[in-house]
């Protein structure tokens, strides 16, 4: 997969581990069409771990932190993930 193509997914729930040699802020947005949130819930980190079909665990630096999205309890309104 080239960077910016798009695939289909095979499943409705895709976790992505982050995990770098020094300690990164991992986080997620949910963005509209237009590539704009709609409230704060749609920022998910680690202050605010649970956010629409999108969900972050921290490794607690000794495991790689993750985002999990389920696409099916994604608003529709959410046409990408960040």
């Amino acid at each position: 997969m080239t960077p910016g193509s798009n695939i289909p997914l095979p499943v409705t729930r895709v976790t992505v581990d982050v995990a770098a040699p020094v300690r990164l802020d991992v986080s997620g947005l949910l963005l509209t069409a237009d590539g704009k949130v709609r409230s704060d819930d749609d920022f998910i980190f680690y202050n605010q771990p649970t956010g629409p079909g999108v969900t972050y665990r921290s490794g607690g630096g000794t495991s790689p932190d993750a985002i999990t999205v389920d696409t099916t309890a994604v608003p529709r309104a959410s046409r990408r993930s960040s």
